[in-house]
C-alpha cells in the first residue's frame, strides 16, 4: 500500500538513509516517475512514486549513500508549473511534483502497481 502522509515519508527517509537510489521507471504521458532505494544486503526496497512531475533532475540514473529531503510548498497555484512538493538529495537528485506516495516492498514495483492489478508489467522482474 502508498504512503502519503508527509510523517509517515519523513520517517521512511530517515530509515533508508545510506542507501542507494536508482531511477526505476518514468511514464511521460502521466508526468509519473518511480525512484527505488536498497541496500545491497537487504531483500526489501523503498519505492518513491512521484506524479504530476514539473521538474526532474538527476545527474546519473543511480547513485550511493542516499539522504532524501521532503519540502511542501505553501499555497501552490493550481496550474501547470506550479508543485506541491519537492524532493531532493544534495545536487544528485531533485524532483518537483504535485504528489508523492511510498512504498517498502520485497518485490519490484511499477507505477501501474497496485497487487491487485492483473497488468503484464506488474510481473516484470528486473534482471
Amino acid at each position: 500500500m502508498w504512503i502519503k502522509d508527509q510523517n509517515e515519508i519523513e520517517k521512511l527517509f530517515t530509515k533508508w538513509r545510506g542507501s542507494a537510489g536508482q531511477v526505476w521507471e518514468y511514464v511521460c504521458g502521466h508526468g509519473t516517475l518511480l525512484v527505488r532505494f536498497y541496500r545491497p544486503n537487504e531483500r526489501s526496497s523503498l519505492y518513491v512514486q512521484c506524479k504530476e512531475c514539473r521538474t526532474i533532475k538527476f545527474h546519473s540514473t543511480g547513485w550511493k549513500d542516499s539522504s532524501l529531503e521532503l519540502h511542501e510548498k505553501q499555497n501552490p497555484e493550481q496550474n501547470d508549473e506550479d508543485y506541491k512538493f519537492e524532493i531532493k538529495d544534495g545536487e544528485r537528485f531533485y524532483v518537483a511534483c504535485w504528489g508523492v506516495y511510498l512504498a517498502e516492498s520485497e518485490i519490484p514495483f511499477h507505477i501501474d502497481w497496485p497487487p491487485e492489478s492483473t497488468r503484464d508489467s506488474c510481473k516484470w522482474k528486473i534482471l
